[in-house]
């Protein structure tokens, strides 16, 4: 939770500090929340939030992983890396930029809790954790598209600004795919049977989703109801996934 709102506000801080924040079109999912070109005055509290979360959440993971060896230690570099690195540099590198979200929040987190909550890295967290992890890729992918022409205004290489609409929509096609596939193998791993099948069903969504990044003018009010679905698949397969290996347990 502190990484989360470490990186968000250092995001909106740096976005304000280097104009961003007023050339974007604010909607409920991208373009930044708004808040600072509004409240200029609270930048300095926008700040002091992100370094406090960050020493709070590196503070609270060396006292998880105390004494768990290097490769816990990694993980927890990894994700401070990602934290501070996020907005000033990895946004002018396209490849990395799109898969840093899953990185974090599906490899470091998932993967990582895993490791600290049983002293082990087993192939089936490994696993579990790519469908976070395909799943925010494409949530952040489509929340560019809106601010393609900002983002390429102000430095930002994004998939959608430097690849093209078409080749994002391939990637977010793919991603599907390969979250769909990771799903599969869960529940084969976990031995589903009968109704668990039904959790591939959420992903149809990603179906409509790709069918509105094909037509939908990105600027244009209804673009947000694609992205509202987009968010709703990445919420609602690791939620029912987890309730549903809880409920195995």
């Amino acid at each position: 939770m502190f990484g989360h709102i470490s990186v968000n506000c250092l995001n909106e801080y740096q976005d304000f500090r280097s104009g961003l924040d007023f050339k974007t079109i604010k909607t409920p999912f991208s373009g930044g929340s708004g808040a600072l070109p509004e409240h200029p005055q609270a930048a300095p509290a926008v700040l002091v939030m992100a370094v406090v979360s960050l020493v709070l959440c590196v503070s609270l993971g060396l006292y998880l992983v105390n004494g768990m060896g290097w490769l816990a230690y990694g993980m927890g570099l990894l994700a401070v890396t990602l934290i501070l690195s996020y907005t000033r540099w990895l946004n002018r590198m396209p490849l990395v930029c799109l898969m840093a979200p899953g990185t974090g929040f599906g490899i470091v987190m998932v993967t990582g809790s895993i490791y600290v909550l049983t002293g082990r890295l087993e192939l089936f967290g490994l696993v579990v954790s790519l469908l976070p992890f395909f799943l925010v890729n494409n949530l952040l992918l489509v929340n560019q598209y809106p601010d393609i022409k900002a983002d390429r205004e102000h430095g930002r290489r994004t998939a959608p600004g430097h690849y093209g609409t078409k080749a994002s929509n391939r990637i977010y096609a793919f991603f599907s795919l390969c979250c769909g596939l990771t799903l599969i193998v869960v529940l084969l791993m976990a031995q589903g049977r009968g109704w668990s099948w039904l959790l591939m069903l959420p992903l149809l969504l990603n179906i409509k989703v790709l069918s509105g990044l094909v037509r939908e003018n990105y600027q244009a009010a209804g673009f947000q109801k694609t992205m509202a679905l987009n968010v709703m698949v990445t919420l609602l397969v690791p939620v029912l996934t987890g309730l549903w290996l809880i409920g195995r347990g």
